[in-house]
């Protein structure tokens, strides 16, 4: 296989990228895949100041039958910023692509097919089928609703009935799809729309992270590369004294704060959000996210840690509203960044608050219910944590 043409379109942020030849079947397909993912290396790191939401790959023309390397080629660029990845195929590949995508069940990809009616070009979304749903608890057995007319001034006292999915420092975002029913900018813990930190960049036992997000988070921070090696000092001390889990899930607002004041040049971007799971789901949430190979083993992710603890949320915060997330391993899929079509998300705009998110759990818990795409989908409850008034503490050069 060879790459004929890369394209960048800086008003959708899409890198489109055009293929040919033959891909090469089972383990012959690697070096296909690996060829994708080195070019896609050196797009991102010639063009570090561009943001991509989407990477578009065409298909079309290659001669493809089976093997993984379409979805391998790809994941490299999964715990990076939140992007999706659209594959292009056409009659000869359709099908085999369909099956690739649903055997490896990543709800991030989506399939398109080319083809001509009446001498124009179409391009058709190809739906995926995923894993049924298993059945939702009854509506009334859920946690106390927070009413829309009463955010920004709910405040969030200890309860049994909402467990801690843990507190996340957000980096807020311009919605890149849904823009007419969602505000200016958002803040959400999932990764596929905003930035969470410390990522996994910041992290010292992840091997090579790209360049490019390493670039973008430290000016996120207001940071040179120099701090890098104190801020993963920092991650790696906090990880060993189970106060902060992986990819930036703090088990504490504190901890947050901390952070922020010696990482943060400027918090005016960021905002401290902590994550409730109704009590009525937290059984069936562990339940569905336990390791496979290992029925007595949470996986290493922060989020299951926070719910294994089984504790409630900290106090001082101010309810925001309910949001449909979806859990997958160490990362979280919203309602912010679908555009499938099997998940009609603009039916729920009429419940959506002045955050983007829902005044009513009734409303998304509806939501969460009309998912089809593989993910462990949940109602979470979306606290803000202030600042403190206090003088910050800055970052010790050494």
């Amino acid at each position: 296989m060879q790459i004929d043409q890369l394209l960048y379109n800086g008003r959708s942020e899409t890198l489109n990228v055009t293929c040919s030849g033959e891909y090469g079947v089972g383990s012959k397909g690697q070096a296909s895949g690996a060829l994708l993912t080195e070019v896609l290396r050196q797009w991102m790191a010639d063009h570090a100041d561009n943001s991509i939401a989407v990477i578009e790959v065409d298909y079309t023309a290659v001669d493809y039958g089976w093997g993984d390397g379409p979805v391998s080629s790809m994941t490299p660029f999964v715990r990076g910023a939140p992007i999706r990845f659209r594959l292009i195929a056409d009659a000869s590949n359709c099908d085999s692509l369909k099956s690739l995508l649903e055997a490896c069940k990543v709800p991030f990809f989506e399939l398109v097919q080319r083809s001509e009616v009446n001498g124009q070009v179409v391009f058709t979304g190809i739906p995926l089928s995923f894993s049924p749903r298993k059945e939702r608890v009854s509506v009334e057995e859920r946690a106390p609703r927070v009413s829309s007319r009463q955010l920004g001034e709910a405040k969030v006292s200890t309860t049994t009935r909402t467990v801690s999915g843990g507190y996340f420092l957000v980096y807020g975002t311009a919605p890149k799809v849904h823009q007419d029913m969602l505000p200016e900018l958002v803040w959400t813990p999932s990764d596929y729309v905003c930035e969470r930190y410390p990522y996994f960049w910041c992290e010292p036992d992840v091997p090579a992270p790209p360049e490019i997000e390493i670039e973008r988070g430290l000016s996120r921070l207001g940071l040179e590369r120099t701090d890098l090696p104190v801020i993963q000092s920092w991650v790696a001390h906090h990880r060993e004294s189970g106060r902060l889990g992986d990819l930036g899930v703090f088990f504490e607002p504190n901890l947050a704060r901390e952070f922020a004041a010696r990482f943060v040049r400027s918090r005016d971007r960021f905002k401290l959000l902590g994550i409730g799971l109704p009590a009525s789901y937290v059984e069936q949430f562990l339940a569905e996210t336990i390791d496979s190979h290992d029925r007595k083993t949470l996986p290493r992710c922060g989020i299951c840690q926070a719910v294994n603890a089984g504790l409630a949320m900290a106090e001082g915060g101010t309810a925001l509203g309910y949001e449909p997330l979806g859990y997958e391993p160490c990362t979280m899929p919203g309602l912010m960044n679908h555009i499938s079509e099997e998940w009609p998300v603009k039916a729920f705009s009429n419940d959506l608050n002045a955050y983007g998110i829902f005044g009513e759990l009734s409303a998304c818990i509806r939501a969460v219910d009309a998912q089809v795409e593989q993910a462990v989908w949940s109602p979470w409850l979306i606290v803000e944590y202030r600042w403190p008034q206090r003088e910050r503490l800055w970052l010790e050069r050494v």
